[in-house]
């Protein structure tokens, strides 16, 4: 069939919540539906998602452990996207003093 039935919604086949393919990469199929339908009713987007105080709501829907391992896991996956990609850190090199080379003592 063509497109996901949720409850009275159908959602077209295909649909993409920008950032859940990823954040759900390793979760049962079953929660990726869940994910899925939650993000598409409500429109959000896991940039959204993480900015928004959403993230308690968004795991209650999900058909996981509230205080499980997934959602622990999922919980640090949102909260990552809130922080924002990881900016290297300035480092600082300590000033290598180089020896000069040995001269060599004039012969006598």
């Amino acid at each position: 069939p063509v497109g996901v039935e949720r409850g009275a919604r159908r959602f077209p086949e295909g649909a993409v919540v920008e950032g859940l393919a990823t954040l759900t990469s390793d979760m049962s199929d079953e929660v990726k539906s869940a994910a899925l339908s939650w993000c598409l009713r409500r429109g959000m987007s896991v940039p959204l998602l993480a900015e928004s105080g959403q993230l308690e709501a968004f795991l209650a829907a999900l058909p996981l452990q509230p205080s499980g391992l997934q959602a622990s896991v999922l919980r640090r996956r949102v909260e990552a996207v809130e922080r924002g990609p990881a900016r290297p850190t300035a480092t600082t090199h300590s000033a290598v003093k180089q020896e000069e080379p040995a001269q060599a003592t004039p012969p006598l």
